[in-house]
């Protein structure tokens, strides 16, 4: 069932169906299926009354996922939230390397591989692996060999630093360009700003 199916006017019509074909098939009982049938509509019709007439804050549909179970209301998250929340998480602990979200591992090392196969280089040939030491900082070649945690513990991870995290991204995606061919026009930082 979906919040669709439970509209006060799809359940009132199905009370009418279901009490119409009991009624033919228990003519006996005609009486009492439209005395519930009648309650059942006067009561969807008292539902719509209050859903489009209440405030939103009294009535909430169960459907909400706004609405946590306890019935305080959640955030709602947009899709930048979202990514924003996985992407600057709790940071896995890299050999050779800064610490990242195990998420921004996985987005990073297919970006890192395109970029090298791009120049002609096979990251999973052997010989290959040295051109590419010779083409990657030790940072990025750091996260593309590393293995991202399935399951980050809290122990075995250190603190999220968000601004950390967005450095390092910047970093390794500005080599890539570089490594492209592509220079990506960089907005300097305000500290950049006051040096020049």
């Amino acid at each position: 069932m979906n919040e669709r199916t439970l509209r006060p006017a799809n359940i009132a019509a199905a009370a009418a169906v279901i009490g119409g074909v009991l009624v033919v098939l228990l003519p006996r009982h005609a009486m009492s299926i439209a005395q519930v049938v009648i309650v059942t509509i006067g009561a969807g019709a008292g539902l719509q009354a209050l859903i489009l007439n209440a405030p939103p804050t009294w009535w909430r549909s169960p459907f909400d996922r706004s609405v946590g179970s306890s019935g305080q209301t959640r955030p709602v998250f947009d899709e930048t939230s979202w990514i924003r929340a996985v992407l600057s998480g709790r940071r896995q602990k890299i050999p050779n390397g800064p610490p990242l979200p195990p998420e921004t591992l996985r987005v990073l090392q297919p970006l890192i591989r395109t970029a090298l196969e791009r120049q002609g280089i096979d990251p999973d040939d052997r010989r290959s692996r040295t051109a590419a030491r010779t083409r990657l900082s030790a940072t990025t070649l750091a996260i593309l060999i590393a293995k991202p945690a399935k399951r980050a513990t809290w122990l075995d991870t250190l603190r999220p630093d968000a601004h950390e995290t967005a450095r390092v991204v910047h970093d390794v995606l500005d080599e890539l360009d570089r490594l492209d061919g592509r220079t990506a026009e960089r907005t300097l930082t305000p500290t950049e700003r006051r040096s020049t």
